[in-house]
């Protein structure tokens, strides 16, 4: 009966193996693996930079109506080795900060993006696109006022593409990051959930900033060497409020 009872034990936890690792790679062949990257933070009063603008799109006020073309002040902050993009909306100033690993990750993503939009690979249905390409950690401040709180922490950062109005764009969804007060319950908040849309031109531009200010380590050489292809920016979109690409 012992016998029988721990044979029945090792099939389940043989299964439960099995199972799991069926998982793993499934999500390595889809490309959707999770990459786990460690947490940073960033001081937003260190010594930095500015070093450019990008115009991109954004989600409209709760979600109704168009995109909205916004423009982005890109700033880097040589202490930490990071870049910032800051931008304003609904009443608030995002620091959105990218870390080394990060930017690595956003040349490559948009790499792929490029490879599947010439094969006309991308997928108007699938539940994936929007973290096809990875996902990674980036550090986020957000603040109201000068005055009022400066809310902080870390959060996932998703990279893939979506489409609006028949037209593929390359995405950055920056998730919520949780802020915890140390001292008061009532200023822990959560900030929104900020979806960003790119052309391939406007995603380019960004890639080349990325590029430009990212050093590469010699003993990374073979680590990152996938990312270090060249990114040759494609034609200009033609001029309009909402640029967008053909496909």
């Amino acid at each position: 009966m012992r016998y029988q009872t721990m044979k029945n034990l090792l099939k389940f936890f043989i299964l439960i193996l099995c199972s799991a690792l069926c998982l793993v790679f499934a999500s390595c062949r889809t490309g959707m693996n999770r990459v786990l990257l460690p947490d940073f933070s960033v001081n937003l009063n260190s010594n930095n930079t500015k070093i450019g603008e990008i115009d991109l799109q954004i989600d409209p006020l709760f979600g109704i109506g168009n995109l909205r073309k916004r423009t982005f002040v890109v700033l880097f902050y040589p202490r930490e080795n990071v870049i910032c993009l800051h931008y304003k909306k609904d009443l608030f100033n995002y620091y959105m900060f990218w870390n080394r690993t990060g930017r690595l990750f956003f040349i490559n993503a948009l790499r792929l993006y490029n490879d599947d939009y010439d094969a006309r690979n991308l997928d108007r249905n699938s539940r994936h696109a929007r973290n096809k390409y990875g996902t990674i950690r980036g550090y986020l401040i957000w603040q109201q006022l000068s005055f009022m709180t400066q809310a902080r922490g870390n959060m996932d950062v998703d990279l893939g593409y979506s489409f609006k109005d028949r037209s593929p764009y390359f995405t950055v969804i920056q998730r919520s990051a949780k802020y915890i007060d140390e001292f008061t319950n009532d200023e822990n908040r959560n900030s929104d959930v900020v979806f960003m849309y790119f052309t391939r031109a406007q995603a380019a531009k960004l890639a080349e900033l990325f590029e430009e200010y990212t050093v590469v380590e010699s003993s990374l050489e073979e680590e990152i060497s996938i990312f270090q292809e060249e990114i040759s920016p494609p034609e200009p979109p033609s001029r309009s409020d909402i640029p967008r690409d053909d496909y």
